[in-house]
């Protein structure tokens, strides 16, 4: 092909121009720094750099998202700490206060201290970051404790002027209104709100003192400490009634063959088992330390088939199986149908170990057997993925292979592994604290605690067993039952008495079945306590807020309940077939309300008792009968001997206000001294600066930012309305105590209201350290969030580090680089020029150049 000066000028132009497009990009990159200056430069270097962007931007976004979090965080620490510091002023105060020395005055200028001291915290409740509260959930722009419009409060009062109860009610603008209804003490009994819906309707809710909503046509019925009774009913009208006293009893007798026969399962536990002679019995279950863990009965039906029931201590039934071990490793396993294994348990028992591979998952194989007996007493199985990523699944099983409980590791979203345990009912073990414990049915006990932990233990059974057997008596049996004004029991007394010898053998028990004291007799008297050891000075124990008395001088067991402040006295007497129960109720001042005289024929179980008021007049005969299939006939007749017919029931009230009722069909009364509390006048409260907490919706809600991708951190504190309410409770106790409205006089019970006792007080938070400890949980809990947003803080920081690098790798230009090209690139050029000057004719370069 012949070369034509021709096509050597067009490649030499083409050339060239190729030079000057590479001479310009590479001055464009040098003069803007970036590498792509068009998509087309590197489409898939683009595609990268807008990913970095994206991320950049909502790391940028999620930091300052992060930065909002802080500031409610911070600003939260703060003022939950402000209301501890001012707590603890408040706790040192009632300390004073609870000095018997402080006169009225004294505690008056205390009162007022603490009253500035709660508007102090009324305006932490309401503290703000720029325009947004904190405690007011997703009602950022309403305060916690808003002014209100009226503030009404009504005083129930009793016959000398006590307050019972108290009303205040406090009405906004828009007609809504919340009422908060107290004891003498200040506890909450109920809340009526009235709010309105999204169409403007007026909708009444009562709740109770735990903030259960009562539904209809149920009423919201309180009794306080000492017996009243605040009811509210649906319609928000409040009933009280002011209880001085009330209690009731149940009493059983009869007459047996009994033979006893008490077997000691070495210093584990000893069954005692008493039958009678028509083959009913009752067998007692006791520990080491002679609480009741168990009683099998067995009674007879109507056709005289034999029935079995099977209840724990505090007379619940068994439905399955109840396990008790106690600190000395001793084991009670009582079954439904009355079986039971005993022994101790052996050292924890060391597994042997099988692991296997199938796929992608490794199963580790943990078999546990009993160091005694070689057998399997649990299987522990762990299965992990061959990533060993870290994540697991553990099933532990017992030895029949039931499951106990499922163990799992699972990464959260900063990958690091969660531990969630669960029962065999899939239901999750959610403290520290809390141990699964299951048993095998052997006796054998499996303990699964909430961070996995596994531990497993063989039950060594008791292969000595002592039992001794007494000789056959025929005795008399009264069972009797004390109870209080709310139906509770409070106590238990079995009286055995020897129909040949007289002597007797009395035990009470409390509502739950510790033992309290044992009385024989009749000559000498000899008591032991709940520790078998003699209790020369008598026995006195307060149980579930009941004393439980027994006289060292006659035997005779006095209970007093907290409830009602009644005592209750029981003797028992018997002469030939016929046993005499007295029974003599006294208010809280001692003297006598009403006497009860049961006598029973214990030969046939028929009895007449006979009610008496103070003055010793018939109030009313219960007569108990068979009829001809031996079934129990009651028979309740007024003064006049006219018969009671249910539903209604006796109420004799004599001149003192003192009640006794008899119910028809079970022949129980009760004794009370009940009188309608007095309501007193509607009062204005000061309210041009009274702040109340509101009620609107949303108060309780969560506030969630997020933090990271889709991660939401509740930046709020949980339910702050509801905990606000709690420390309202308690202040509006301390007032009640140092004004005198609670009847509390002594500086004991002033100072029982600092609490500290861990009482149920303290853990529903009713009393001043409850306040600070749920305030102090709270603070923990935002102490927390703070130290995962410094987490997730650095981590942004570090993941911001990492995609600006990758983002100027892909677009920012090398310069050392840009520049050696750069010259690299012009030196060409200029020897494409000198070689085009060379072979092109001269008036071409010319025109070139």
């Amino acid at each position: 092909m012949r070369v034509t000066q021709s096509m050597l000028s067009n490649n030499m132009l083409r050339n060239l121009n190729t030079s000057y497009s590479k001479m310009g990009v590479w001055q464009q990159q040098l003069s803007t720094g970036s590498k792509l200056l068009r998509p087309s430069d590197d489409p898939v270097g683009v595609t990268k750099a807008m990913s970095y962007r994206t991320q950049l931007a909502q790391n940028a976004q999620y930091d300052e998202n992060l930065d909002t979090a802080t500031k409610w965080l911070d600003t939260t620490d703060t003022a939950l700490g402000s209301v501890g510091s001012a707590m603890q002023r408040v706790q040192e105060l009632i300390t004073q206060a609870a000095n018997d020395t402080n006169q009225t005055v004294d505690r008056q200028q205390m009162l007022k201290e603490i009253e500035q001291i709660y508007e102090q915290i009324k305006d932490i409740g309401n503290t703000k970051i720029g325009d947004t509260y904190i405690f007011s959930g997703t009602r950022t722009n309403q305060p916690l404790y808003g002014n209100s419009v009226k503030i009404d409060q009504v005083l129930y009062r009793d016959a000398n002027s006590n307050i019972v109860a108290d009303v205040q009610t406090t009405t906004q603008t828009d007609g809504t209104s919340v009422s908060i209804v107290r004891d003498a003490a200040g506890n909450v009994a109920s809340k009526i709100t009235n709010a309105k819906d999204a169409n403007g309707n007026m909708i009444t809710t009562i709740t109770d003192g735990n903030n259960n909503v009562i539904q209809p046509p149920a009423t919201g019925k309180y009794i306080d400490g000492s017996g009243n009774i605040i009811e509210t009913a649906q319609d928000g009208t409040v009933d009280v009634t002011h209880a001085k006293d009330g209690s009731n009893t149940s009493s059983v007798d009869y007459k047996t063959t009994r033979t006893t026969t008490t077997t000691t399962y070495g210093a584990v536990a000893t069954e005692k088992r008493v039958e009678n002679a028509d083959g009913t019995s009752v067998t007692s279950i006791l520990d080491k330390d002679n609480k009741v863990v168990a009683k099998i009965s067995i009674t007879k039906d109507g056709a005289g088939n034999p029935v079995t029931t099977v209840t724990d201590g505090a007379g619940d039934p068994i439905t399955n199986r109840l396990l008790a071990v106690d600190n000395a490793g001793g084991v009670i396993e009582v079954y439904a149908d009355g079986t039971r294994k005993i022994g101790t348990l052996e050292p924890p028992a060391t597994p042997t170990n099988l692991t296997t591979t199938s796929g992608n998952v490794t199963t580790s194989l943990d078999t546990y057997r009993s160091q005694t007996t070689g057998k399997t007493i649990a299987t522990v199985s762990k299965q992990t993925p061959s990533t060993a990523d870290g994540t697991f699944t553990t099933s532990v099983r017992d030895s029949t292979g039931s499951l106990v409980a499922t163990i799992t590791g699972q990464k959260d979203s900063f990958g690091a592994i969660v531990v969630t345990v669960k029962d065999a009912n899939n239901q999750p073990i959610q403290e520290p604290a809390n141990v699964l414990r299951a048993s095998d049915g052997h006796g054998n006990v499996i303990e699964v605690d909430a961070l996995g932990n596994v531990g497993v233990k063989a039950l060594k059974p008791e292969t000595s067993p002592v039992s001794v057997t007494e000789p056959p008596a025929n005795v008399s049996v009264n069972e009797f039952t004390f109870k209080n004004a709310s139906g509770d029991t409070v106590a238990t007394s079995e009286t055995v008495i020897d129909d040949l010898t007289g002597t007797y053998t009395t035990t009470v028990r409390d509502g739950i079945g510790n033992l309290v004291s044992t009385t024989t007799g009749p000559s000498p008297i000899s008591i032991t306590d709940y520790r078998n050891l003699p209790a020369t000075n008598g026995v006195a124990v307060e149980s579930n807020g009941s004393i439980i008395k027994t006289d060292p001088t006659t035997g005779v067991t006095t209970v007093t309940s907290s409830k009602d402040n009644l005592s209750t006295t029981h003797t028992t007497t018997m002469s030939g077939a016929q046993m005499t129960g007295t029974t003599e109720y006294k208010n809280s001042v001692g003297d006598l309300i009403a006497t009860a005289v049961k006598t029973t024929n214990t030969a046939t179980g028929e009895s007449v008792t006979v009610f008496t008021d103070k003055d010793g007049n018939t109030v009313s005969t219960t007569e108990v009968t068979k009829d001809q299939a031996g079934r129990n006939v009651i028979t309740v007749t007024d003064a006049a001997g006219n018969t009671v017919i249910a539903p209604d029931k006796l109420s004799v009230q004599d001149a003192d206000g003192n009640y006794i009722i008899t119910n028809p069909l079970t022949g129980e009364t009760s004794v009370s001294t009940t009188i309608s509390a007095i309501e007193g006048p509607v009062t204005s409260l000061n309210t041009a600066n009274d702040k109340r907490i509101q009620t609107l919706s949303g108060m309780n809600a969560a506030v969630n930012i997020e933090i990271y991708n889709d991660i939401k951190l509740q930046v709020n504190t949980t339910d702050a309305q509801k905990m606000f309410e709690k420390m309202d409770t308690v202040f509006a106790k301390v007032f009640a105590a140092l004004k005198g409205t609670a009847g509390i006089t002594s500086g004991k019970e002033i100072g029982d209201l600092l609490g500290g006792t861990n009482s149920a007080a303290d853990r529903d938070f009713t009393t001043i350290q409850g306040v600070q400890d749920l305030f102090s949980m709270q603070r923990s809990t935002v102490g927390a969030k703070q130290n995962r947003v410094d987490m997730m803080s650095d981590r942004l920081a570090i993941q911001k580090e990492v995609l600006t690098k990758q983002q100027s790798n892909v677009e920012d230009v090398e310069y050392e680089e840009a520049i050696t090209n750069m010259i690299t690139q012009e030196s060409i050029h200029r020897a494409a020029l000198s070689v085009g000057g060379r072979i092109i004719q001269q008036t071409l370069v010319d025109f070139i150049r």
